[in-house]
């Protein structure tokens, strides 16, 4: 297979574009465009199965996090964060998940806070995501497997409630046809 880079930089369509992502997430591949860790965080790992249901349905995984409040962040501020996942899609319809309660942002107009710390946001999706998504891409992969990345759909599926751990991944699941967790 060569190296992890070598993979990434061979890739010429979207469909391997989302193999080699759960590949990735499997812990097969150690390394994912614009990562720099050989692994996904342990934040990650209750959310791994519905992410890899993704991969085979048409959903390039780049970020992701549960919901959650009441937790103290790193220095000791109290944290909630509202639950998203920024993608790049083809084949796979979002729509009806804005019916069970989940937004869908193609791309944001404005700063939509997803992480916030003490008051003071530390997690954000604001314009210009899927432009900074695609300037990662760019070096990693080849002109075939960029122009796919080009022509899938950015989205980001965001659940607006503060502090709900679980809601977004279980319609996901659900509209995926998997389970959660």
């Amino acid at each position: 297979m060569g190296s992890p880079r070598e993979a990434w930089r061979r890739a010429a369509s979207f469909a391997e574009l989302c193999r080699l992502a759960a590949a990735f997430l499997r812990g097969e591949l150690g390394c994912f465009p614009g990562w720099g860790a050989p692994d996904t965080d342990e934040e990650t790992d209750r959310l791994e199965g519905v992410l890899l249901a993704g991969c085979a349905a048409g959903i390039l995984p780049l970020a992701s996090q549960e919901g959650g409040a009441g937790t103290l962040g790193h220095d000791g501020r109290p944290e909630q964060r509202r639950a998203f996942l920024c993608a790049f899609v083809q084949g796979f319809d979002p729509r009806p998940l804005e019916a069970r309660g989940i937004t869908i942002l193609d791309e944001a107009a404005e700063e939509v806070p997803l992480g916030v710390r003490g008051g003071e946001v530390f997690l954000a999706l604001g314009p210009g995501a899927r432009e900074a998504e695609l300037e990662i891409f760019r070096e990693a992969l080849c002109p075939a497997g960029l122009a796919a990345l080009e022509a899938a759909r950015w989205v980001s599926l965001v659940d607006l409630t503060w502090g709900r751990r679980d809601h977004l991944w279980s319609e996901l699941a659900a509209e995926l046809g998997t389970r959660f967790p």
